[in-house]
């Protein structure tokens, strides 16, 4: 191969790597805008308290409902300096729970003290448990809109929840 076609592969070669590089950097920057407009769209995120969340996934698998949603509410009660602690109830479909919450900043810790069957239904014990398991492990929370994630110690997604409905909440 003569040095002169040498070189004109050595330039396309360049010039290839050059675009790769730019289109690299421009499609990241696009992502990366878009998912900071989806976590800074504050003015349409629903409160996370007085708010029933419905449990949509759990350890990133699909729930089951068997006609009967499992949902959590965390409802309003003390708030001092930014930090809000009170009562939640939750339903897993087959249990009952209750029990007291604390939040702060975008940390969330629920401390359940209650459980009951609310209804005989057949029923994987299995979903319950990783229900019962995930609030316990909760650590922090995200809001997106009207989704809900609930995040372990380390960041991972617990469970994600949609919000039926809000009854004027603060946090």
């Amino acid at each position: 191969m003569s040095p002169m076609v040498q070189r004109r592969q050595e330039k396309r070669s360049h010039c290839l790597l050059v675009v790769a590089i730019i289109a690299l950097v421009s499609v990241t920057s696009i992502v990366a805008q878009t998912v900071q407009s989806s976590k800074d769209n504050s003015d349409n995120r629903i409160p996370l308290l007085n708010t029933q969340w419905n449990l949509v996934t759990l350890y990133e698998k699909p729930v089951v409902s068997y006609g009967r949603v499992s949902h959590f509410t965390l409802e309003k009660s003390k708030e001092v300096a930014g930090a809000a602690t009170g009562n939640f109830v939750a339903e897993d479909t087959v249990n009952g729970f209750t029990g007291m919450y604390e939040i702060s900043d975008q940390s969330l810790r629920m401390h359940i003290s209650t459980m009951g069957a609310v209804a005989e239904r057949v029923r994987p014990k299995e979903q319950s448990k990783s229900f019962v398991d995930a609030l316990r492990a909760t650590s922090h929370f995200q809001i997106y809109g009207s989704t809900l994630e609930l995040l372990d110690q380390n960041g991972e997604v617990l469970a994600r929840l949609i919000a039926a409905n809000s009854r004027h909440g603060t946090i």
